[in-house]
């Protein structure tokens, strides 16, 4: 058994500590930017599904985008099949950034900087924003319970979004065929 003095023991402890932090923001890091950004682009349901609870409180109060819902508590294979409406457009390309961490004990609260680019058409509309994202730590890991979305801004025509929409729910979203389902 080593022996270490209590400065040294210290540091050990210190660098443990840092360690599970590091592993932790970078887990975070990794859930938000492969399985919800490249997942919704991709559009892999069954990725995206791997970062819930069972159950998430979605806020995206916003009225420039319509149908997006009022903010409540979702099922999370009901919320996904509302986010499936994103495979009505032809391409999107959602980015996070500037990631702030606040990780306590098995809870973590990550803010990031949103930049996403939704094409229809040849038309664009992007949204630029603040999310809020909660994490509970289980035996599988971090899982997400809740989404908040602040919009700061938007370029191009909103009802895209109802274009797409409509065009995903009637079965007419070219892009629903490669989908990977949950």
């Amino acid at each position: 058994m080593a022996k270490y003095s209590q400065h040294e023991k210290g540091e050990a402890l210190m660098s443990e500590i840092d360690l599970r932090g590091f592993q932790d923001r970078e887990a975070l890091r990794d859930i938000l930017s492969e399985k919800w950004c490249r997942g919704v682009d991709k559009l892999n349901w069954k990725l995206i599904r791997t970062m819930y609870e069972d159950e998430v409180t979605v806020f995206f109060q916003d009225p420039a985008l319509p149908g997006v819902p009022a903010p409540r508590i979702w099922l999370v294979d009901e919320w996904l099949h509302f986010c499936r409406a994103i495979e009505g457009f032809d391409v999107t390309s959602h980015h996070l950034s500037n990631f702030r961490f606040d990780i306590e004990g098995d809870a973590a609260i990550v803010n990031t900087y949103l930049w996403a680019q939704h094409i229809l058409n040849g038309e664009s509309y992007v949204v630029g924003g603040e999310y809020t994202h909660k994490f509970h730590r289980t035996a599988a890991g971090w899982k997400l319970n809740h989404i908040q979305l602040e919009i700061w801004w938007t370029t191009g025509d909103a009802k895209l979004f109802e274009q797409a929409m409509e065009m995903a729910h009637a079965g007419r979203a070219p892009r629903s065929a490669g989908a990977i389902r949950f």
